[in-house]
């Protein structure tokens, strides 16, 4: 199972399958953070987690959408933000194909979070303009660390934000466009990160020095 969902992982760009593993390896960190972590020990395949294939719909997106340096057309929007919907189809799919009950599981988590990951706290997102706790779980732990890995990371069309700037835009989403209890855990989770690496970079100068 997972090598088909590997295979379609494939046919995205690089960044968007590097995006990917970053955006899931947040989520694991996020999830620890907030004890949640156990919960999802059980539905692992072949040591991964579902979530982090958030962006696999991109497969179908065209290549000329997703590396358009220019804004995006009306239209060539529309097509992107139906990835959303064409990830939770793929992995459907791919449910419908399993008999496996643990395959089933995983799959169907990995419908979710492909659907929903880019609703909003506030009702404003998409596909389905979903509302606060409506939206499942896990979605609204990825619509965090989703945001967050776009804006730290060159994009085609900008360049990265500072750390900093990127803390600033999470805490300006908490209750609109971000859960908000879950957004606070994030910026806990970041702001402890840079300061020991802050402190850990500091070390090494005086040593240098």
């Amino acid at each position: 199972m997972v090598e088909a969902i590997n295979e379609y992982l494939s046919k995205c760009p690089e960044e968007v399958q590097n995006h990917c593993q970053r955006t899931g390896m947040l989520m694991d960190a996020l999830l620890k953070e907030i004890d949640q972590s156990h919960k999802m020990k059980g539905y692992r395949l072949d040591g991964c987690s579902p979530y982090y294939y958030h962006d696999l719909g991109k497969c179908i997106v065209p290549g000329g959408v997703l590396k358009k340096k220019q804004d995006l057309s009306p239209g060539e929007w529309k097509i992107m933000k139906r990835h959303t919907r064409f990830g939770s189809i793929l992995f459907d799919q791919l449910r419908e194909l399993t008999e496996n009950s643990e395959e089933k599981d995983f799959c169907q988590i990995g419908g979710i979070v492909c659907r929903d990951h880019h609703e909003r706290w506030d009702g404003g997102g998409y596909p389905s303009g979903l509302k606060g706790a409506a939206i499942p779980f896990l979605a609204r732990v990825c619509a965090v660390a989703d945001s967050w890995d776009a804006m730290v990371n060159n994009r085609c069309y900008r360049r990265r934000l500072s750390a900093d700037d990127a803390l600033s835009e999470i805490e300006k989403g908490i209750g609109t466009q971000f859960d908000p209890e879950i957004a606070a855990a994030f910026l806990r989770m970041k702001k402890c990160a840079i300061r020991r690496e802050s402190i850990k970079q500091r070390s090494v100068e005086y040593i240098v020095r």
